[in-house]
């Protein structure tokens, strides 16, 4: 990348006729041009293109909740191009909910998505949607939540994530002693078998 890059690319600050799809493919093309192939020097650059209320918006995401630049475009763009629909914004937030197979970080981010793509004259102040955020979720997954009494929206987003994370470390150790105990008895079930075995032959009578 040339040292003067930075005057070669096209600031998208989500107003105007300029759309995130726009910019996005401008950035990839600019990515093409000039042969950067890293994706952390990709998305590095990418971001830099975001300016007023969109940077903000961005640095607002959850951490590492981006693995790399095609989600990084499709979270940009499923953000800013449904700005100019509010009433579409706000059905999907009053009905938004985490998916079967979704985890709580992407569940997390899409929220935040969602909620900062409502208009500032229509959206929830953040009291509500720290009391909203729950009902994503099943309800003890929600009473949880719920019951850690949390002050702001980043702090009940942070405490499911550890949740999360304490169950499926839970689930694993079940899943480890469940195994074990198996194996130990059917280790068991063979010794005894072996045993009742060789008892039979040795008391087998002679003819």
């Amino acid at each position: 990348m040339p040292q003067d890059y930075q005057t070669k690319i096209t600031y998208f600050d989500g107003t105007g006729s300029y759309t995130a799809l726009q910019n996005t493919k401008k950035m990839q093309d600019c990515f093409e041009n000039y042969e950067i192939d890293d994706d952390n020097v990709r998305m590095n650059i990418f971001v830099q293109s975001l300016t007023g209320e969109v940077r903000p918006w961005f640095r607002a995401l959850p951490a590492n909740s981006i693995a790399d630049p095609v989600a990084l475009y499709q979270t940009l763009i499923n953000r800013w191009e449904k700005k100019k629909d509010p009433l579409h914004i706000l059905s999907e937030y009053d009905t938004i909910k985490i998916g079967s197979q979704e985890v709580v970080l992407h569940y997390c981010a899409r929220f935040n998505n969602v909620y900062n793509a409502i208009p500032q004259n229509l959206r929830p102040p953040p009291d509500l949607a720290l009391i909203k955020f729950p009902d994503g979720f099943h309800s003890d997954m929600a009473y949880q939540l719920r019951e850690r009494a949390p002050q702001t929206l980043a702090d009940i987003q942070n405490i499911a994530i550890s949740v999360e994370a304490n169950l499926i470390t839970k689930r694993n150790r079940e899943k480890l002693l469940s195994r074990n105990n198996l194996q130990h008895l059917s280790k068991n079930w063979m010794q005894s078998s072996r045993v009742s075995m060789d008892l039979e032959i040795e008391w087998k009578p002679l003819k």
